[in-house]
């Protein structure tokens, strides 16, 4: 059984301090510290991965930001969150903190010393915990989801040779992403979406297709299916950012998106119950590319 974790750190600037408004790198690299005080070698595997890693991080909350720098004042309090996958994971996260006699969170310059940890569902609305049993169990079938795009979200492809970046928070890429992740975590024993879309193709409900053109695979699939049954109904502040890493551009987009099931038939009944797990598990895993760089924090809100 898989658990999943978004934990919420509280903190307090221990001086007067300035961060880049963008710190998703260095938060990055300050988990995998934490992960590495008690667990080296999983710290290490966690590093080296190429394909998706179990886990997430947060942009830095709190103080004044003006879209370049945040400014932080001694004791005002900010927070951040990290996803993660796991109890291995779960537990080293917490051994690294209970190592030290103070905890402190080092993010270049700025010491924040850390008040508190939320874990528990309920406690604030980015904390929880659950196992991916519990999301396939206890979905909702809703007709309507709401997402919110806390930070810029895109979605990248190769097109001839060439990445190509999808701005538009469109349901077949929203969705068809978060069950990418789902199938790559090795989620299908609570909801096996690959054995659903094969029988969907066989059947000839959806079309096939891919963005860049080339050879279709699961995940095209359930983007079609997506796309034959999952429609935009509202949505609100929805604006493009541009950030920087490694000297290159990243643009993705914020805002609210509220996303509705067509039609009556078994199998919208079908993608409702799949498209409401997956908004659920948005949470822990983030939507979109550099969501280990705290881009693509989502979560679901109560319509």
């Amino acid at each position: 059984m898989i658990t999943l974790y978004s934990s919420l750190f509280r903190l307090a600037p221990v001086r007067d301090t300035t961060l880049p408004a963008n710190q998703g790198r260095q938060i990055h690299a300050a988990f995998l510290d934490l992960i590495h005080q008690s667990d080296p070698k999983l710290s290490e595997a966690l590093h080296d991965m190429n394909e998706r890693k179990p886990f997430s991080v947060s942009m830095l909350e709190g103080g004044r930001n003006d879209g370049r720098t945040i400014w932080l004042r001694e004791g005002e309090p900010c927070w951040l969150r990290f996803t993660l996958m796991g109890r291995r994971m779960f537990g080293a996260l917490n051994q690294g903190l209970l190592a030290a006699r103070q905890p402190r969170l080092r993010i270049q310059q700025a010491e924040l010393a850390l008040t508190a940890v939320l874990t528990t569902t309920g406690a604030h609305p980015w904390s929880g915990s659950t196992t991916v049993d519990e999301l396939a169990a206890q979905a909702r079938s809703e007709r309507e989801i709401t997402l919110q795009f806390h930070t810029p979200t895109s979605f990248e492809w190769k097109r001839r040779k060439k990445k190509s970046r999808q701005l538009e928070l469109s349901p077949s890429f929203v969705f068809a992403n978060l069950a990418d992740k789902w199938m790559k975590m090795g989620c299908d024993e609570a909801l096996d979406l690959a054995g659903w879309a094969n029988k969907l193709a066989v059947l000839g409900e959806v079309a096939i297709v891919r963005p860049d053109g080339g050879q279709a695979n699961t995940v095209d699939a359930l983007r079609g299916i997506f796309d034959a049954y999952l429609g935009v109904s509202r949505m609100r502040d929805i604006n493009t950012h541009e950030l920087r890493y490694h000297g290159e551009p990243f643009i993705g987009t914020t805002g609210t998106m509220t996303y509705e099931v067509f039609g009556q038939s078994e199998l919208a009944q079908e993608v409702a119950h799949v498209a409401n797990v997956l908004a659920d598990a948005a949470l822990f895993f983030g939507v979109g590319s550099k969501t280990t760089h705290g881009m693509g924090q989502t979560r679901r809100l109560s319509d």
